[in-house]
């Protein structure tokens, strides 16, 4: 949604400096439509890598070594108090280190580099009305107010963010309890996505000092896993 009004704004203020001959207003018009293309283009990658770490989300949580397992998932790879991670490759592969979800510091300054380049270099044309003449010296509203929110939201989102990361910091992360998962069942939901089954786990799941509880889970299963 951001990168779609970063290039709507880009565009109107791009047509309005050609129109008056303002160079510096249709330059910011351009950096506006080239940050929303780079914007999209990141989001669709963090929604893509962020999907595929979801996918395989699903597929942790895997039983105890020497638990009995039903045949269907006897592939399974497990280590004893471990969960095991499942990947799209053979049955125990490690995942691709180059689709690693980047740090929410990167992702969050990149996304504010982008908002700040288009505010800043927009208020700037503005404020100092770079490239306007004396009859179009009240087009410089133009570029003024539209690069209030993007900046604005470059600043709180920054901020929030550093709220957020004080705040981790002085509580601390939340306590990490190891457990077993062993699976009970499994059964065929006969759902497919992607030419690969969906299966249904009956699960067990014992946490150290805690009583074991049961829970049921649905997970997208390679085949080279089964």
């Amino acid at each position: 949604m951001v990168a779609i009004v970063l290039a709507v704004l880009g565009l109107v203020q791009l047509v309005a400096g050609l129109v008056i001959s303002a160079l510096p207003l249709a330059g910011v018009g351009a950096l506006w439509v080239v940050c929303a293309g780079l914007a999209r283009a990141y989001a669709k990658r963090l929604n893509r890598i962020r999907g595929a770490d979801r996918a395989a989300a699903e597929l942790a949580g895997l039983p105890a070594q020497g638990a009995d397992l039903p045949a269907a998932v006897a592939g399974f790879p497990a280590a004893a108090g471990h969960p095991a991670a499942m990947t799209d490759g053979p049955a125990g592969a490690a995942p691709d280190a180059t689709s690693a979800d980047p740090h929410p510091l990167i992702s969050m300054l990149v996304l504010a580099g982008i908002n700040l380049a288009c505010g800043l270099s927009a208020m700037a044309v503005g404020y100092f009305q770079l490239g306007f003449d004396a009859g179009h010296a009240t087009w410089h509203w133009l570029p003024l107010v539209a690069g209030i929110p993007p900046t604005a939201l470059a600043v709180i989102g920054l901020a929030m963010y550093g709220l957020g990361a004080a705040a981790t910091a002085t509580v601390g992360e939340p306590p990490t309890i190891p457990a077993v998962l062993v699976i009970r069942s499994v059964r065929d939901t006969g759902v497919y996505v992607n030419e690969k089954p969906r299966l249904e786990f009956d699960l067990e799941v014992r946490p150290e000092g805690m009583q074991p509880y049961r829970v049921t889970k649905r997970a997208t299963v390679p085949f080279a896993a089964l």
